[in-house]
């Protein structure tokens, strides 16, 4: 069975403005819960990217002999991601 992509991207566009008609409130909920969805995948991503980085550069300097380039290199990387998580910890501000 071959699927024809524009014709079920047609199709799920028409389901989609029968049902903002019917009910707006459902769609608009939909779209946001969809938003914190994508917002909480790229951070995990970004985590999972983070962490492997650190600890490959971690790994190659422990294995070129230099402990203290490792360890250096490690907690940039943790102070780097907790800057980007939790920003308001290193400029002072309050979240509103």
């Amino acid at each position: 069975m071959v699927f024809d992509d524009d014709h079920d991207h047609r199709t799920l566009n028409e389901l989609e403005w029968h049902l903002s008609l019917e009910d707006p409130e459902f769609v608009g909920r939909f779209d946001r819960g969809q938003q914190r969805m994508s917002a909480r995948f790229r951070h995990r991503r970004g985590n999972r990217i983070a962490s492997s980085v650190a600890l490959a550069v971690g790994v190659l300097l422990l294995l070129l002999g230099t402990p203290d380039g490792a360890l250096a290199a490690m907690l940039t990387t943790g102070l780097v991601w907790l800057a980007w998580r939790y920003p308001d910890l290193f400029t002072g501000t309050t979240p509103s």
